[in-house]
């Protein structure tokens, strides 16, 4: 125990001075934090769009689509003396999208460049199109919908709080996907590794306290990322604190046998720092890490099922109370990919050489 203590010590004090890893682990995941999440809360909370309007239609039929258009929320009308005009304002997009409407035919204009929006502004006509229906067959309304919004653990926090545990397992990606790839192969390339075990110091020791500093730095992170995030976007999630700080640590954990496999495959500290930033890459983008897997196309899908970050993303959601899960099968994912990191960190680190090649 003295060992592993004395090991943890120097390591941690070796931490503060990588900036590398302090970057990658503590700024980065603030800085995704601060861009993305406006940009989500914008995306939650819309503004009203605007309708650039040219009717034909017959004074009646004009009214009915101005009183169509009063009755779909979140939407404004300008109207203009021609269609081409209508055209070129949706073009410079000064307005969302145009209607033409000569009474018995509504043209909806689109710019191809908004496509993100597309989609909801062809909700807003359709809607539109829904009540000129209504109004000429007067057809009455005897149900009203009513949308209520709820999660298995209290309130989820919208778009924004589904983003906020994939800020945080950005940070544990970086933790522990560097740990043995290329710290354990820095050390190993520097003779520190050849050094060490000339002591009595036993590898196990060496090895729990390296995990230790970058599950210290993992949840460094996570506590930024939380107060940062709660003050500046004002996100409250009903996270099961006992059960974060459990998965904190196995998500680190396997993030670090992640790590553990590249070191297998590169041929140099440097060469696994490089895969490693790729492989973070990749992962942030194909795991669900920011929007759900459900917006990626097919092929993108069945690659996300290899990346242990898709897990390690949706358990810090389930423990975060964004995403319901069965308990037995976060369970298992977690027990089964720990089982599968402690034996590629076992394979590389304890097994392995520790002299340089």
């Amino acid at each position: 125990m003295r060992s592993y203590l004395a090991i943890t010590k120097a390591l941690l004090l070796g931490l503060l001075r990588d900036r590398s890893a302090l970057f990658f682990s503590l700024v980065l995941p603030l800085i995704f934090l601060l861009i993305f999440g406006p940009l989500f809360a914008d995306s939650g909370e819309r503004s009203m769009a605007t309708a650039a309007v040219y009717t034909t239609a017959a004074p009646a039929d004009r009214a009915l689509l101005e009183n169509a258009i009063r009755q779909v929320a979140g939407l404004k009308a300008v109207y203009y003396d021609s269609l081409e005009e209508v055209s070129y304002q949706v073009a410079l997009q000064q307005a969302d999208f145009g209607l033409g409407w000569d009474g018995s035919t509504l043209e909806v204009l689109r710019n191809p460049a908004r496509f993100q929006d597309n989609e909801i502004f062809r909700q807003l006509s359709e809607g539109i199109r829904s009540h000129l229906d209504r109004q000429r067959m007067d057809i009455r309304e005897f149900l009203t919908v009513r949308i209520v919004e709820s999660a298995p653990m209290g309130q989820a926090g919208g778009e924004q709080g589904y983003m906020f545990p994939g800020v945080i397992a950005v940070g544990v990606m970086s933790s522990g996907l560097f740990l043995i790839s290329s710290s354990f192969l820095y050390m190993k390339e520097r003779f520190v590794l050849k050094r060490l075990a000339a002591t009595p110091m036993r590898k196990l020791y060496f090895l729990a306290g390296l995990i230790t500093t970058r599950m210290a730095l993992s949840a460094l992170s996570a506590c930024l990322v939380l107060v940062v995030g709660g003050l500046v976007l004002g996100v409250r999630l009903p996270i099961n604190w006992p059960l974060f700080a459990l998965y904190l640590v196995a998500a680190t954990l396997i993030m670090s046998g992640a790590g553990a496999v590249l070191a297998l495959v590169a041929k140099s500290a440097r060469s696994a720092s490089e895969i490693a930033g790729l492989g973070m890459t990749i992962m942030m983008f194909v795991s669900g890490v920011y929007f759900p897997l459900e917006f990626l196309p097919p092929y993108f899908k069945a690659a996300s099922l290899v990346l242990p970050a898709t897990y390690v993303a949706r358990g810090f959601r389930f423990v975060m109370g964004v995403e319901p899960m069965p308990g037995m099968r976060f369970i298992q994912e977690t027990l089964l990919l720990c089982g599968l990191a402690l034996a590629a960190i076992w394979i590389v680190a304890v097994k392995g050489s520790w002299e340089a090649e």
